[in-house]
């Protein structure tokens, strides 16, 4: 049972022959004649082996009454015993009579269109098989297609931390221009992801459990790739800066101890990059990087110490 109140001075609006009571069961009344008539229309739709959205249609009114089907039932036979109750108790309610006449005739409407199902199963059970075999066939092959997608989305420029020039020569990407690349991605991963809904979707109808998850597989590894990648080229940022820095110094007043404890910091954040970018030529160029940076630091020892 849900309760409801207001905000009154009339003392009795809360009363349980009250107006708050009455407004509820009038638009229970409301919402059940709307569902029955609106899922009624719905399953009568006639359905053709060419035409998957009239099958849809039926489809989905088939889900609609399921899953409306204990909120319906257990209203129904809430607002039944509140109104036997203030019957029995001779507890004025405005228009009761009425109420309880068209809360029964809205009942058996309801009971009219849970009737229909059997039927509307069995006849549209030949072009369903039909489509759901279709269905699965594209899911499939969605799934193929989002696979090579994947392939190519490894080859994006981000990844790489050097990029060829027109002239042939080799460059830095830059963390501009890999945030640049990694927009791009995102945009048109949002209109994948809504590829992605689509067929799930279509799953979820037509009864074919897990067929979509390969899929959603790969869109959820790409999501979580732009993610870290970024992450990686904020990395990359802080480490290339902190380099320009450190070769700006005079060697025989620097603090190679800072300077060294630093650099071991910067590829603590490298290592501690996810797992997912490991692969990566950007990765693996920005731990050398690092890495060979902390290994001029004894050289530098050495051009600074006086002879």
């Amino acid at each position: 049972f849900k309760m409801n109140a207001i905000s009154s001075d009339d003392e009795s609006a809360n009363s349980l022959n009250g107006p708050v009571l009455y407004r509820d069961i009038e638009s229970f009344i409301a919402t059940l004649k709307q569902t029955s008539s609106t899922i009624t229309k719905g399953l009568g739709k006639s359905v053709s082996n060419d035409d998957l959205r009239s099958l849809l249609t039926v489809k989905e009114h088939l889900r609609s009454l399921a899953s409306s089907k204990e909120k319906m039932e257990t209203g129904i036979a809430a607002n039944r015993s509140a109104l036997l109750y203030l019957k029995k108790h001779s507890l004025a309610l405005p228009s009761l009579g009425k109420l309880m006449k068209d809360l029964e005739t809205e009942a058996f409407s309801w009971d009219a269109t849970k009737a229909i199902v059997p039927e509307t199963s069995e006849r549209i059970s030949d072009v369903d098989q039909i489509w759901r075999e279709k269905i699965r066939f594209k899911v499939e092959a969605y799934e193929k297609e989002l696979e090579g997608k994947h392939d190519l989305f490894h080859k994006l420029p981000f990844w790489f931390y050097y990029r060829k020039n027109d002239d042939g020569m080799m460059s830095k990407l830059g963390e501009q221009a890999a945030k640049v690349a990694i927009m791009e991605a995102e945009s048109e991963l949002e209109s994948e992801k809504r590829n992605l809904d689509e067929n799930a979707h279509l799953c979820s109808v037509f009864e074919l459990g897990g067929l979509i998850d390969a899929s959603r597989k790969h869109v959820d590894e790409m999501e979580e790739d732009l993610t870290t990648v970024s992450t990686l080229w904020d990395v990359a940022d802080k480490l290339e800066m902190f380099i320009s820095a450190s070769k700006e110094l005079v060697w025989s007043s620097v603090d190679l101890e800072s300077v060294e404890d630093r650099a071991k910091a910067h590829l603590k954040e490298v290592k501690g990059l996810h797992k997912c970018t490991r692969w990566s030529d950007a990765f693996q160029s920005l731990d050398k990087i690092c890495k060979d940076f902390l290994a001029t630091i004894p050289l530098i020892v050495l051009l600074g110490s006086k002879c």
